[in-house]
C-alpha cells in the first residue's frame, strides 16, 4: 500500500537545519497526521510523502521555495510601544498573535526599545533549507478501514 492523494497519513519526522542541528521532531507518541492534498503541510513535504509505503523511512531536503518560503521583509513590522497595553510585559523571543490582512498569525518579538517593538511574522524556517527524516506510521485510505 502506497500513500496517495486523499489518504490520511501519520508520520514521525525530524527536521534538521543545514548545520545538522535538530529544529523539531514529532513526539514519539504523537505522529503528525494530515490528509494528502489538503495543503495542511508544505508542498515539498507532501510531494516527498506521496508514494511512500507503510513503515517506509525517507530523508529529503527542501529548499525555501518548496518548504517554508523565503523570508519577507514585509512581515517584519515596528509597532509603537505605546500601543502595547500597560499590563502586558513583553520580552524578546515572546510570540504574539497579530492580525495581518484579515488573518491572525504568530509573530515573534525581535527587539524592544523605548519607542517601538519589532515583530517578525515570518515562519521560523522561512529562508532556510531543511532536511526531513520521516517514517510513515499509518495510511488511512478513507475507505472505512484503517491500515497500520
Amino acid at each position: 500500500m502506497k500513500v496517495k492523494n486523499g489518504d490520511t497519513v501519520r508520520v514521525e519526522y525530524t527536521v534538521k537545519l543545514e548545520d545538522g542541528s535538530v529544529f523539531e521532531r514529532t513526539p514519539e507518541d504523537r505522529p503528525l497526521e494530515f490528509t494528502m492534498g489538503e495543503k495542511k503541510v508544505v508542498l515539498g513535504f507532501e510531494k516527498a510523502i506521496l508514494g511512500m509505503k507503510l513503515n517506509e523511512k525517507k530523508s529529503f531536503t527542501l529548499k525555501p521555495a518548496e518548504g517554508f518560503g523565503e523570508r519577507r521583509d514585509s512581515l517584519v513590522k515596528e509597532i509603537p510601544k505605546i500601543l502595547v497595553p500597560k499590563d502586558v510585559t513583553l520580552k524578546v523571543g515572546d510570540e504574539l498573535k497579530v492580525e495581518v490582512a484579515g488573518s491572525v498569525i504568530p509573530a515573534k518579538v525581535q527587539e524592544i526599545n523605548d519607542k517601538v517593538v519589532l515583530l517578525d511574522a515570518n515562519h521560523p524556517l522561512a529562508g532556510k533549507t531543511v532536511t526531513f527524516n520521516v517514517k510513515v506510521m499509518s495510511i488511512d485510505k478513507n475507505e472505512g478501514q484503517k491500515r497500520r
